[in-house]
């Protein structure tokens, strides 16, 4: 999401109401805001949070409202036996020098997911490509760790498949 795009939906949707809402957000944020209009203390704190990297726990706490579901994803995983399908949905949101990740999972096997498992926040120069990582997870949670066999699981109906 870059910066302009973040400014617009965290307007939009009312994010930031008021002054006590950017000290919540934005403890580091060393503006003094309380002589400028709201809108202005806006654009203002999400620009330093952007430009200084400082999106973490904003971002922690509004994904389900900032990301695109169109724009933001960068690979699905879907796990399928029977007729009981589980998704692991890999996002990322951004600021200046980073990248935010976050994985949406549901289905019946949603609580195999460890949110710890992929790294939350990376540089973007660190060179560090995470859709690997995200798919050998999804491997790994298919073949339950190891345990069993992907040619058997195909052989009985369980497939596994990125998009």
């Amino acid at each position: 999401m870059k910066l302009e795009h973040l400014i617009t939906k965290v307007k939009e949707l009312g994010i930031i109401k008021n002054n006590s809402d950017i000290d919540k957000l934005f403890i580091n944020y060393p503006i003094i805001k309380d002589s400028l209009p709201i809108e202005t203390n806006i654009v203002k704190v999400l620009e330093w949070a952007y430009e200084n990297d400082e999106l973490e726990d904003f971002y922690d706490d509004h994904y389900d409202e900032l990301i695109d579901y169109s724009s933001n994803r960068i690979l699905t995983c879907d796990l399928t036996q029977g007729t009981y399908t589980t998704t692991f949905e890999l996002y990322f949101l951004e600021s200046k020098n980073k990248l935010y990740y976050h994985v949406i999972t549901s289905g019946i096997y949603s609580d195999s997911w460890g949110y710890d498992d992929i790294p939350k926040m990376v540089d973007k120069q660190s060179g560090i490509d995470i859709i690997p990582i995200f798919k050998e997870l999804c491997d790994e949670i298919y073949t339950s760790y190891g345990e069993l066999d992907p040619k058997e699981l195909s052989e009985n109906g369980v497939s596994i498949e990125f998009y």
